[in-house]
């Protein structure tokens, strides 16, 4: 065919279309072409950090405490090593999508619910001065304050119980609605919740010695002395305070072997 000549007719007659002109009528997918140079740079960089989490959690010994954390670490390693092995190939927009939204949404699921597993604390291994927090503080004052308005009120009930002539009514009065046994109760309601759970049982028991001086303190006919030392309300008083007593040094046990 001559230079410049027009094409062939297609059969039919119609000419035919040269190839530069031809177009496809196919639309073009964005998700399958490939990621430019910030994506690559952006799956490098997330493949780093999967590593470095799953570092840390080794090292702050998450990965021993059960399965869970020991899967966790093995997904994060193994993912960061997969953005970082497959850096070479051609990666299409749909496959660094699904990847990142995998990723993000796993590792605040993860921050949200496991958060100990994203620190640098370890139960195992030497910990450097740790800092006691304000409220930690605060937490052992007011649980100080509970103690001493225990014991002052314990000493108290052993004064009545040790009075040799049946003490006034103005006395047993002073004991039971005074400063002392309120002190109690104003010491335990101003506890921190976790350590009023603690505390519950030794609060029980200065409460129930209360109620059985209470429950002793019944006047006699002329209404100036008071039966709080007959026998059987002595034995009944002596047996709260020993329970009290008991359950004040089970406390301090505690108290101690938290300590250490």
């Amino acid at each position: 065919m001559p230079h410049g000549a027009p094409p062939d007719p297609a059969p039919g007659g119609v000419p035919a279309t040269p190839l530069h002109e031809r177009t496809t009528d196919r639309p073009i997918d964005i998700l399958e072409q490939r990621i430019g140079k910030l994506a690559q740079t952006i799956r490098v960089a997330a493949g780093l950090v999967l590593l470095g989490i799953a570092v840390l959690m080794y090292v702050n010994g998450s990965v021993f405490k059960a399965f869970y954390p020991y899967a966790i670490t093995l997904f994060f390693g193994a993912s960061g090593l997969w953005l970082l092995v497959t850096i070479l190939p051609r990666v299409k927009i749909r496959q660094f999508a699904f990847e990142m939204f995998l990723l993000v949404t796993v590792s605040l699921l993860l921050r949200t619910f496991y958060p100990e597993m994203f620190t640098l604390d370890s139960d195992s291994g030497p910990k450097a001065n740790p800092t006691v927090s304000d409220e930690a503080v605060v937490s052992n004052e007011k649980y100080d304050r509970f103690v001493t308005s225990l014991a002052t009120f314990e000493s108290s009930v052993q004064e009545l119980l040790a009075a040799e002539k049946p003490p006034a009514t103005d006395a047993v009065h002073n004991l039971l609605s005074g400063d002392h046994y309120r002190a109690v109760v104003t010491a335990y309601k101003n506890l921190p919740t976790m350590e009023r759970e603690k505390a519950f049982t030794t609060y029980a028991a200065a409460r129930d010695l209360h109620e059985t001086l209470l429950t002793a303190n019944r006047t006699s006919g002329d209404g100036t002395k008071i039966n709080v030392l007959e026998v059987s309300a002595k034995q009944a008083i002596q047996n709260k305070l020993a329970n009290l007593k008991a359950t004040m040094e089970d406390s301090k046990e505690e108290t101690k072997q938290v300590a250490q």
